[in-house]
């Protein structure tokens, strides 16, 4: 059986052209050199970015992330998410022709599943509440969420959110994670297909369990929090190297691996 791999990258952040986030960092250039990266790489058969693709929603930032992505999204599929930093708006104002997001309505956002191989399949959930930084699944989502796993009833589900619904150490972003854990759970506790579920929002990488199903943050491509972060240092930049990571399915096995992007070396030579 032919392997699967699929590439998540999250918490993009991408800026206006020619612009920089507040701490200095340029996003842009980031998920250039991670799109390159995944260009380069002939054996990624899809990717998925997991929410806050931009910094503040802005009709010209969706703009600046067709300009990176497009190139990616012409040598293979490219699944988006939403994050707490998007608008649902003005991003379905420019990406309806990308995979599935023609399908978001008004009662469940941007949500979907797509069939990625004999063995497993990708159900992706919107967390967004727009005008706040925590995440939420409203009785819409929920019930879409209980029908999808059951139509992938034979498939080990990979399901993919941006805000996590785990204890991520920093109490700073706990208090943003996902609100109503427990109606999750409750959808969770009816099928027994979830093999992992993959978030972002945090900016580090983190590993988890939600019950008995195992959590993966991905970290940003753009940069790390602090690890003790609080609101005295939200804009100091942290020097670990942001990444993205790439999930294996072989032989029905799934196995992740995290690639760096080494952004200070890459900054101090562009």
């Amino acid at each position: 059986m032919a392997s699967f791999k699929l590439a998540q990258l999250s918490d993009t952040h991408v800026v206006r052209k020619h612009s920089v986030l507040s701490n200095g960092v340029d996003s842009n250039h980031a998920l250039r050199a991670a799109v390159y990266q995944l260009i380069k790489a002939d054996d990624i058969d899809a990717v998925l970015l997991s929410g806050d693709l931009v910094e503040r929603g802005e009709i010209y930032e969706y703009f600046e992330l067709r300009n990176i992505l497009d190139p990616l999204m012409g040598l293979k599929p490219v699944y988006l998410m939403l994050g707490n930093h998007d608008v649902r708006d003005n991003f379905l104002g420019l990406f309806r022709d990308y995979p599935f997001i023609n399908q978001a309505n008004n009662s469940w956002g941007v949500q979907y599943s797509v069939t990625l191989n004999d063995t497993h399949a990708l159900v992706v959930l919107d967390t967004l509440k727009e005008g706040r930084d925590a995440g939420y699944l409203s009785a819409d989502k929920l019930i879409w969420l209980d029908r999808t796993l059951e139509r992938h009833r034979e498939k080990s589900v990979l399901l993919a959110m941006h805000h996590p619904m785990i204890d991520v150490g920093n109490s700073m972003m706990n208090k943003m994670n996902l609100v109503n854990q427990s109606d999750l759970s409750a959808v969770l506790q009816k099928h027994k297909n979830v093999n992992r579920i993959f978030c972002g929002h945090i900016h580090r990488e983190i590993t988890d369990a939600f019950g008995t199903i195992p959590v993966q943050v991905c970290p940003s491509t753009a940069f790390a929090y602090p690890a003790n972060l609080n609101e005295s240092n939200v804009d100091q930049l942290c020097r670990d190297n942001p990444g993205y990571l790439v999930h294996e399915i072989t032989d029905g096995v799934l196995t992740s691996k995290r690639h760096n992007l080494d952004l200070h070396a890459s900054l101090a030579t562009a």
